[in-house]
């Protein structure tokens, strides 16, 4: 097991050496700064070794791993130019997705955990809902009402986690 303990530090070093190495050699690469998520993508990595490497035993470096890569693949569409960071406000229902998709990742691990489903749907779904609205793929007056009317999905929430805890509480 403790072999793992030098794996990330050990990409890392191989990864920024080839960088260099490839700069050196004339390589057209982008700016090394616009290379920043690497950072949140190699902590996912990071759980996601963890998680193994301790027996699948701590759900929680999953929903970690899940968390940190998908996000650092969001922001990398930023850095490299894909998205323009003008657009964060058409693609932030995305975020809420990417913590949904960790919930589930963490909850199919662990389905007894039925908590971790509901965020997951709860989150997840507010993204889902959301995101047809901000990326202009419903009718402007439509989109209007949403826009207005978004404090619903909160309510909604709130209704679901109090329903949520007063069935665990039944249950014990």
């Amino acid at each position: 097991m403790k072999s793992y303990r030098a794996l990330i530090p050990g990409l890392v070093l191989i990864l920024i050496g080839g960088w260099f190495l490839a700069q050196n050699l004339g390589l057209p690469l982008p700016d090394i700064w616009n290379l920043w998520p690497a950072f949140i993508v190699l902590g996912g990595v990071s759980s996601l070794t963890s998680y193994f490497s301790q027996g699948r035993t701590n759900s929680s470096h999953l929903f970690n791993a899940t968390l940190a890569i998908l996000l650092g693949v969001f922001f990398f569409m930023f850095s490299l130019g894909i998205w323009q960071w003008e657009m964060m406000a058409q693609f932030w229902p995305l975020l809420l997705i990417i913590v949904g998709a960790a919930f589930f990742a963490q909850w199919l691990v662990e389905i007894r955990v039925t908590r971790r489903l509901i965020l997951a749907l709860v989150v997840g779904g507010i993204g889902i809902f959301f995101l047809p609205s901000t990326m202009g793929w419903l009718a402007p007056e439509l989109s209007a009402q949403i826009q207005r009317l978004w404090p619903v999905a909160l309510i909604v929430a709130g209704i679901v986690v109090l329903f949520g805890g007063v069935f665990k509480q039944n249950q014990n």
